[in-house]
């Protein structure tokens, strides 16, 4: 148990990081407004998928492998839905910097995934 609070800590201290780093780099004049807010959309979107995760992964580690298999991957698609839903919609109705949107929320969603596994194999 400790050890997963260790990681749940981790994690909290790299996404502090790269925000202030973000906030600094803004402040700084090198990171415009569009681009600072289409980074941080892009980590919410993807902070939104992994903490789906870790519900999904918390609430059925109980069961028996195979039922917790299931709903892992039934809650993989909802997540994914969801994901893309909100995806589709900050595209489609917000003026941001898409480059920095997609690229925020590919190193989340890898950073979220990597955290998740680890997670997993905690469990």
């Amino acid at each position: 148990m400790k050890s997963v609070r260790n990681l749940f800590f981790i994690t909290f201290l790299c996404i502090l990081f790269f925000s202030i780093s973000l906030i600094v780099f803004y402040l700084a004049g090198y990171l415009s407004k569009n681009g600072l807010i289409s980074l941080f959309i892009g980590e919410g979107i993807a902070a939104q998928h992994g903490v789906l995760g870790f519900i999904s992964i918390k609430k059925h580690s109980d069961k028996s492998q195979k039922v917790s298999f299931n709903y892992l991957l039934g809650s993989m698609a909802i997540r994914f839905l969801i994901s893309l839903v909100l995806i589709v919609l900050v595209l489609l109705f917000l003026e941001i910097n898409r480059i920095s949107f997609i690229f925020s929320l590919l190193f989340f969603y890898i950073f979220f995934l990597i955290i998740e596994i680890i997670y997993l194999n905690f469990g």
